[in-house]
């Protein structure tokens, strides 16, 4: 195994000038390959769409690939960062509040993470080739799409079904396929769709296989690779106004590293099924769902880490998990004189077994098997009324009531043997069961004095229930509680069958300057949360060995507070007959978070940061320059160790050609190879390994240079 060499952080003057000749050089190379290819016809390439729900949030289109991690495509969305896990499994973080705090649906399926490192996170069930759209609501959401959240919502969305014109038939599709020379990743999708006016049947499948990737200095980040295998199937039946569609598919992960987890996803399969009605009637819409999730996942100790000496006196730790989401919603959208009005009902239910396999010839795990989570399960009931007036008047609003009511239980638990009988003791004399009855409100207000500016000012209350592991992972020696972390720390973690819902008061503000649909859209939006019994940690105890030290942690409620302000601003520079099109995208975020107890800063709080992008269109060229930016990570927390990180400053370039049917790009991501360390990748758990156990934990290091090809074929 490669270690890591001297980092090379910060932004030096030598840096500072290679960046703006850089841009400079790449600015002009962009400008004047437009007369050579102005004449060509003009191309619609597909782009993946973030946007908000509410009229007044800023929509951003993207050119980025669709490979890898799903929950990259989020990059560039102010208030929007991704905590690092697998190379295919990143979690999103909204204003600082990450993981379960988000709610993600994937076409209106709220899906949830089956593993107690959360390898399977539901960004980690799509594939990014299958993303239609993204929609994305920061901070304040309305109760029609919120509950048992904090952050906001994320809403994946696949493509919709297409139907041919009458008496017609429809046939089309698209073949995709890819490298990206960092990883040595290939990837390859197709999708076809045939349909009549009435009928529609798609099919989509996806391949995509990834090794470990190598930092800025050259060095070898190991437990970085993945492999993912995906299908699914959609068939729609159009008549008049009613639409039903059933999806069904499967995504296979035969392996995945985690570099900043003791263990590695072995293999995950997922199925799921998804049946839904849109239909429009003279009152209003109504719309209705059924769908269901069976996932098993398999962790142990990976190929790379098997070969450092920090596993060598336990190479084998299977640990299994099977979980099952269920769901059913109703929804009724309808106008009145005073707004439109939206009612719902909702159910959900997650059924987990967490199960760790006992190990022949071991005298820690065996010869029991040792039950983690037993027949574990999470039910969810929510009501919600909602009014919005979005007409064309100066005055708006939405408001809304929604209560949902968490019901979490569990079976009694057992150990590998008599060493683990005490605690196990402990937990099952404890009634398990426990009733939370939430509930969430919203007011927004929004006036618009001109055609080009809108004010906004929201209020929340919003609500969130314990997950499973964070109630009933019971185990208190080092070996167990270690197995249950999906903050990438290296922590130990052991539940807390006494916690309390989390329950967050928002207060948010934003100013919107627009120009129309093709002018500039300028939006700047401070806020403010309060958060009562937020789910944090206490320490138990620290363990020592040479530099390294674990700390075991116990969640616990205690009281959080976050502010910050997003900017967004894009617009066009130039239209012109010979250099095209030029339009530039800014988006910046700041978050303070801080556990008001002691004033200590909250885990994985991003650092202030920016991404800058220009484009360009002249035919049927579309080229990128975007420099992404971060700042000094000094506010840690101190209790899980987390490790400063220093600024840094990447530039990627982008360029597309569409000839006919086909689109062929090129990307180089982190043009200058530039060393750094993740602000949120957690910490390099193989290093740590290496040592033995002796070595101080250091952050996990980003991807060098990738140059990137992708050629995609319609028909």
């Amino acid at each position: 195994m490669k270690t890591y060499s001297k980092s090379r952080q910060g932004i030096t003057y030598a840096t500072r000038w290679r960046l703006i000749n850089s841009i400079s050089i790449l600015s002009i190379i962009t400008l004047f390959s437009a007369p050579l290819v102005a004449a060509a016809d003009d191309a619609d390439p597909t782009e993946v769409v973030v946007t908000g729900q509410r009229p007044s949030d800023v929509a951003l289109t993207t050119g980025k690939d669709k490979t890898g991690d799903t929950g990259k495509l989020l990059s560039g969305v102010a208030g929007v960062a991704v905590q690092t896990a697998g190379g295919a499994s990143s979690r999103p973080v909204i204003h600082g509040l990450d993981d379960e705090r988000v709610r993600i649906t994937v076409d209106g399926m709220d899906l949830t993470s089956a593993c107690a490192n959360h390898m399977n996170p539901v960004l980690g069930y799509v594939p990014a080739t299958f993303v239609d759209t993204i929609g994305v609501q920061a901070g304040i959401t309305p109760v029609s799409n919120g509950g048992d959240s904090l952050g906001g919502t994320i809403s994946i969305r696949t493509a919709a079904p297409l139907f041919a014109k009458s008496g017609e038939v429809l046939t089309t599709g698209q073949i995709t396929a890819g490298y990206r020379s960092n990883a040595e990743a290939a990837y390859g999708s197709a999708t076809a769709t045939v349909a009549s006016d009435t009928l529609s049947l798609r099919l989509n499948v996806a391949a995509e296989d990834a090794s470990d990737y190598k930092d800025g200095n050259g060095d070898t980040v190991t437990s970085t690779f993945y492999k993912t295998r995906d299908i699914s199937a959609l068939g729609a039946w159009r008549h008049g106004n009613h639409l039903f569609s059933l999806s069904i598919g499967a995504r296979s992960i035969p392996g995945q590293g985690f570099t900043n987890q003791q263990m590695d996803m072995i293999k995950n399969t997922s199925t799921f099924g998804n049946l839904t009605y849109e239909g429009t009637y003279d009152w209003g819409k109504l719309d209705a769902q059924v769908y269901g999730q069976a996932v098993h996942h398999l962790m142990n100790i990976g190929k790379d880490k098997l070969t450092l000496p920090g596993t060598m006196m336990m190479p084998d730790m299977p640990m299994n998990t099977r979980g099952i989401d269920t769901g059913a919603s109703l929804r009724a959208e309808i106008p009145t004189d005073v707004g439109t009005a939206r009612f719902g009902a909702e159910y959900r239910h997650f059924g987990l077994d967490d199960w760790w396999p006992p190990v022949a010839g071991t005298m820690m795990m065996a010869p029991e098997t040792f039950l983690n989570i037993n027949g574990g399960r999470r039910d969810r009931t929510s009501l919600y009324a909602e009014l919005e007036k979005t007409d064309a008047g100066k005055w708006g609003y939405l408001a809304g009531i929604r209560t949902d009511q968490v019901v979490t239980d569990t079976h009694d638990v057992v150990g590998y043997n008599m060493m683990y009988d005490h605690a196990a003791m402990t937990f099952n004399a404890v009634e398990h069961k426990r009733t939370d009855t939430n509930w969430d409100a919203t007011l927004i207000g929004r006036y618009s004095p001109t055609e080009t500016t809108t004010f906004e000012l929201g209020l929340a209350r919003k609500s969130r229930a314990p997950n499973l592991y964070e109630r009933y992972a019971w185990g208190t020696d080092w070996m167990s509680s270690l197995m249950i972390n999906w903050a990438g720390d290296g922590n130990a973690y052991t539940g807390n069958q006494n916690l309390k819902p989390e329950v967050a008061h928002t207060l948010s503000a934003s100013v919107l300057w627009h120009q129309g649909k093709d002018g500039w859209t300028v939006k700047l939006a401070p806020y403010l949360t309060q958060v009562d019994d937020f789910i944090d940690v206490r320490l138990l105890q620290s363990l020592s060995s040479g530099d390294a030290v674990l700390n075991q942690l116990q969640f616990v409620n205690e009281t959080a507070r976050l502010y910050g302000v997003d900017l967004h601003a894009e617009g066009p520079l130039w239209t012109s007959a010979r250099f095209g099109n030029g339009r530039l995208h800014v988006s910046s975020s700041y978050v303070h978070g801080e556990n008001t107890r002691d004033n200590t800063p909250l885990y994985h709080m991003m650092p202030f940061n920016a991404q800058i992008e220009l484009e360009q269109t002249a035919g049927n060229w579309t080229n990128g320059l975007e420099l992404e930016a971060i700042s000094d990570k000094t506010r840690v927390d101190p209790q899980r160790r987390e490790p400063e990180t220093k600024a840094y400053a990447l530039i990627n370039i982008r360029s597309a050609y569409q000839f006919k049917t086909t689109r062929i790009s090129l990307s180089v991501n982190n043009l200058f190879d530039t060393s750094y360390a993740l602000p949120l990748g957690g910490v390099s758990v193989d290093n740590y390994l290496a040592s033995n156990g002796t070595a101080a934990f250091a952050p996990v290091r980003g991807m060098g240079r990738s140059i990137n090809l992708s050629i995609a074929r319609s028909f």
